[in-house]
């Protein structure tokens, strides 16, 4: 006969189960959706995506909120976004990804993003590159693995051209 404490633990087991299982896509969407009322520093739009960000200093943290709206006329999914501090040479210093893959169905749907750089902390001169990996949906099986990358100036947002690889 089990014990009371392996009963509560059955029981927590249980409940943790059947909690995590209520989780919708509704839900998932409501995460990540984008408020309107958010106003944003940058911008920058690719015949791929439109990428729109705030850059926050959190204590010893560099925090990059944004959104990222699909403006392609084909469907995207298991997006993934990277972004790279580099300096001015083309060294990376710092790297962060928004660790959730997202899916869009259609054209001009957007999705919010949230990109941490661990102790980095940005000054006049250092480049972000942004790189979006994603499957486009193009009626084939599967798809294809695309890429999508542009840098920019890190306290200005003014893009950079030309090749930035370290």
């Amino acid at each position: 006969m089990p014990s009371l404490i392996e009963r509560f633990f059955l029981i927590g087991v249980i409940t943790c189960l059947s909690a995590c299982a209520t989780t919708t896509y509704e839900d998932y969407l409501k995460a990540n959706e984008v408020k309107p009322d958010i106003k944003f520093s940058y911008d920058h739009k690719s015949p791929d995506y439109k990428v729109d960000w705030n850059t926050l200093q959190k204590g010893s943290d560099t925090v990059i909120d944004g959104r990222i709206t699909n403006v392609r006329d084909m469907s995207a999914s298991d997006i993934n976004l990277y972004v790279v501090v580099l300096d001015p040479s083309g060294s990376e210093l710092f790297n962060g990804n928004d660790l959730s893959y997202h899916s869009m169905s259609s054209r001009n749907q957007s999705f919010a993003f949230t990109v941490k750089l661990k102790d980095a902390i940005i000054a006049k001169g250092d480049i972000l590159r942004f790189i979006i990996d994603y499957h486009l949906q193009d009626g084939r099986w599967g798809g294809k693995i695309m890429q999508s990358r542009f840098a920019v100036d890190a306290t200005t947002g003014s893009e950079i051209k030309g090749n930035i690889e370290p």
